[in-house]
Formats: C-alpha cells, sequence, structure tokens
C-alpha cells in the first residue's frame, strides 16, 4: 500500500471521528492532529547525488537555504543537502560541505588569499564539529623542512581553531598537500552554552610560489552533541571508532601522490581510538616492510632502515637525545600480546625501551628489526587508547629523505 492510500485512510478516520464526537453533543472535541503523526528526527540522510543530507521538512529546507535532494522519513521528510561554494562563510547547518570556489573544478589565484568558514552551534546541546575531507588538495609543504609554514608567503596552509567559549585556540598542527580522506573534529564550546567565540577553519593560499596550482576542497562540516556514542574524547584531534577496533592511520600528507612532494607535516596532537566491548589490548603495525619501505618513516636517510627507540638507540647522542623531535609515542608499549610492559631486552647490556618511536622501523629499539627484518607489532594496555604524534613544529628533515610519517593498521584484543 502506498503513502498517498494510508494518508486517505488516516484522513478517513480522523474525520470519521470528529463526527462522533459532534453528535455526542461534545463542545471541545478532542482528536489526533494529523501533523503530529509525521514528525521525524533530523538524522543524517543520503542525498540522490550521494552526499550526506539532513532529513527535514520540505519548507524548513527552502527555508535554510538547503536543496532538497530525495526524500527520508519513508516519504514524510526532504534529504535537505547544504553547501558553501565560495571562499569562506557562516555554517549554520549541519553537515554542511564547504568547497572552494568553481568545484568541482580547481581553483588559481592572482593574489594572496584567505577563506575562513566560521561554525555557529544549531543548539546548545552540540560541542563539537567533525570536519571530513572529501577532497583535499591544496599547495605542497616547503621542500627543505616539509612544514605548511604559519607566516609570509610560502606556501599554502590551513589553521584549525577551536572556540573555548569566550576565547579560541588554535591546533599547532597546520594542514597542507593532500589530505584527502581524512578527518579532524575541532571543539565547539561547552555543552549548554552559545560561545562569544566561534570554531572556525581558514585556509590560506599563497600566490608567490603556487598561484596557478590547481588546488581544490570540499569538506563535509558535521555538527555533534556531547551526548552521542561518536562523539569524541576532548583532546582528540582524530578518533576512530568501530569496524569491531581495527583500522588504519595515516600521517597527514602521507598520500601525497608526487614525489618531490612527500614528508610528514608538522604538528603535535593525539589520534584517539574506541576501545571495543570486552577489548582490553591494542596492537599497532605498518604494513610489510617489503610492501611500503616507508610505512613507517619518520627520521633518517632515504637509505635508512633502522628502529629507534628513546630509551633504547645509543646513537647518534644519549638516551635522552634519541626520538626527541619527529616520534610518535605509544603508551606503555611493549611487543608482548598481553600488553604487560615495560619492554626489555636481554641483549649485552639489557635494556629497557621507552614508548617514543621514531626512524625508519616500528621496532621499540636499534638492532631488533634491522635490515631485511620486518616491523614489529607494539602492544599497549593502557587506556584509553592513544597515539600521540609529535612532529617538530620547526619542521622536519628534506623530502629528499622519504620520511612519509606513518601508516599504522591497529587492532584490538580481547580482555
Amino acid at each position: 500500500m502506498s503513502v498517498l492510500h494510508l494518508l486517505i485512510i488516516l484522513v478517513m478516520i480522523i474525520n470519521t471521528r470528529m463526527m462522533q464526537n459532534f453528535t455526542q453533543g461534545q463542545r471541545e472535541p478532542k482528536y489526533m492532529s494529523l501533523f503530529s503523526v509525521v514528525n521525524f528526527p533530523n538524522e543524517a540522510c543520503s542525498t540522490s547525488t550521494g552526499y550526506n543530507g539532513t532529513c527535514l521538512a520540505s519548507s524548513e529546507c527552502i527555508g535554510l537555504g538547503g536543496s532538497a535532494l530525495g526524500s527520508c522519513a519513508q516519504g514524510f521528510g526532504t534529504c535537505c543537502y547544504f553547501e558553501i561554494r565560495a571562499c569562506g562563510g557562516k555554517v549554520t547547518a549541519n553537515q554542511t560541505y564547504l568547497q572552494n570556489p568553481s568545484y568541482p573544478g580547481t581553483y588559481t589565484i592572482s593574489a594572496d588569499t584567505t577563506c575562513t568558514y566560521t561554525f555557529y552551534k544549531i543548539t546548545t546541546s552540540v560541542c563539537q564539529i567533525r570536519l571530513d575531507f572529501a577532497q583535499f588538495e591544496l599547495g605542497p609543504p616547503i621542500s627543505n623542512n616539509v612544514r605548511c609554514v604559519d607566516s609570509g608567503t610560502t606556501t599554502d596552509y590551513v589553521s584549525l581553531v577551536h572556540s573555548a567559549g569566550s576565547t579560541t585556540r588554535t591546533e599547532p598542527t597546520h594542514l597542507c598537500g593532500v589530505n584527502t580522506g581524512y578527518h579532524v573534529y575541532l571543539d565547539m564550546g561547552a555543552v549548554g552554552t552559545s560561545p562569544t567565540s566561534n570554531a572556525y577553519i581558514e585556509f590560506k593560499l599563497d600566490s608567490t610560489n603556487w598561484a596557478s596550482y590547481a588546488r581544490k576542497w570540499n569538506v563535509m562540516a558535521s555538527q555533534i552533541e556531547c551526548d552521542k556514542n561518536y562523539h569524541a574524547p576532548h583532546g582528540c584531534l582524530q578518533y576512530f571508532s568501530g569496524n569491531l577496533g581495527s583500522g588504519t592511520v595515516e600521517a597527514f600528507n602521507y598520500n601525497n601522490p608526487t614525489s618531490s612532494y612527500i614528508g610528514h607535516l608538522s604538528g603535535d596532537y593525539t589520534v584517539c581510538i574506541r576501545r571495543e566491548k570486552n577489548k582490553c589490548v591494542i596492537g599497532w603495525t605498518p604494513p610489510k616492510y617489503s610492501l611500503d619501505p616507508y610505512g613507517l618513516s619518520m627520521s633518517g636517510a632515504s637509505i635508512a632502515d633502522t628502529a629507534r627507540g628513546s630509551c633504547r638507540n645509543p646513537s647518534p647522542g644519549s638516551a635522552a637525545t634519541t626520538c626527541t623531535n619527529q616520534f610518535i609515542r605509544i603508551p606503555d608499549a611493549t611487543q608482548t600480546t598481553t600488553g604487560a610492559g615495560p619492554f626489555t631486552t636481554t641483549t649485552d647490556p639489557s635494556l629497557v625501551s621507552c614508548d617514543r618511536i621514531c626512524g625508519k622501523k616500528l621496532c621499540l629499539g636499534r638492532g631488533i628489526c634491522d635490515d631485511d627484518a620486518d616491523h614489529a607489532v607494539v602492544y599497549s594496555k593502557k587506556m584509553p587508547f592513544e597515539l600521540q604524534v609529535n612532529f617538530d613544529p620547526a619542521g622536519g628533515f628534506p623530502q629528499s629523505q622519504n620520511n612519509k610519517g606513518f601508516k599504522l593498521h591497529y587492532f584490538q584484543l580481547p580482555c
């Protein structure tokens, strides 16, 4: 039976009930409102073009400046699509796509350009914005130290700015290069408040060196309420969940297809993994070294094949000076599947490794997986599950050293 037939039957029932009330002499008849029957939650939906939208009444969608692209709520609602195809703007609707002018075409400039997208809460229960980079191709990082500069006119870069209520806080990680498929979270201020300062994302585009660069971006901005189970823990720039506790985390700009533009970006941030039910240990490992020799490549010459652990490696300096400015940290790292640490070796002399990792292989110290040996699997039972990234704000090593950062597969083990 079609929706139209159901509506006709429903109206007939209501009319019959009204006539009964009238004939029984009721001065104030009570009956069910038709509109209360078709109320529906304003949840995410899929538009007819494949983009995400929000399920709204048709009139509400048009009133908010959206486009009706398909139906939802069993035909009672409209899947409303929102976009800002311009160099900046105010973001006032959920599931809004932020796109460069002329998207899906590329965007070139003739002068230095700033595009700022500012986020406004749709309700006071919102406390985060998730930005999904459906497409993100900007000017590349600087070649001599692989960083997205935050002053002058050297290359493009993106600033991520959190709202702290009455003030803002700029994320120390700046983005440039190719980051398609990645995501970040921004704070929107405490729940129940309307902050006097707003979170925003700002694109600074350089015309001195990259005026004709074929840049392109398409970023979906989703507002998240604090009581949702997909709300990221505080302090997490990235947050991964689901898929039975397994997935892959990559450094920003890891997949830049141009060899002269590769290299991990500077920044200091935390990647968080949701602990799944009945899971107590997390394991980390890159792809097989023979398949991707740069699956972990944070420091060292391009021909290096050596792991470094901050308390294990006696060279090039003392333990206190190893893995100090380009490293990842897996809290309480060990190489036992129980996650019990700390990690120790039986070499002469016996040493205890710290949980900071750098170099060209994922192992907890030099000499453990050198030469043709593959990466180790590093475990931790420290909760919450985190990967802490520390790439020197002054930049890394020259791009010729092929330090792409990391591509780490993770999985969780039962308690």
